[in-house]
């Protein structure tokens, strides 16, 4: 019984203004997540476009620095060199910690 009345007496008053708490809730996140968007957006536009395509096979297709490497013609150890680069950049100009 005393779990009950903790239920009840903690839930808000109207199901209106529990609505009201969770949408602004989802407007911030959703706002917070476009800035994101955006802030990434910029810093990959900053990149050379070399390093882009790398970094978008990489980490967004899943491709191994051996098969981005053969996609564009170039040597292993220069894809590697550009991803780690790329990343490093993405990085420090989205003031991300490594790791």
């Amino acid at each position: 019984m005393r779990c009950d009345f903790a239920v009840t007496t903690n839930s808000p008053s109207t199901p209106k203004r529990s609505r009201r708490r969770w949408c602004r809730a989802k407007n911030a996140t959703r706002s917070t997540q476009i800035e994101d968007k955006e802030h990434l957006r910029s810093a990959l536009h900053a990149l050379p476009p070399e390093q882009v395509r790398l970094i978008v096979l990489f980490v967004v297709y899943g491709l191994t620095a051996q098969e981005t490497a053969d996609l564009e013609g170039i040597p292993l150890g220069t894809a590697k060199t550009r991803i780690r680069r790329g990343i490093a950049k993405l990085r420090e100009a989205l003031e991300v910690s490594g790791g």
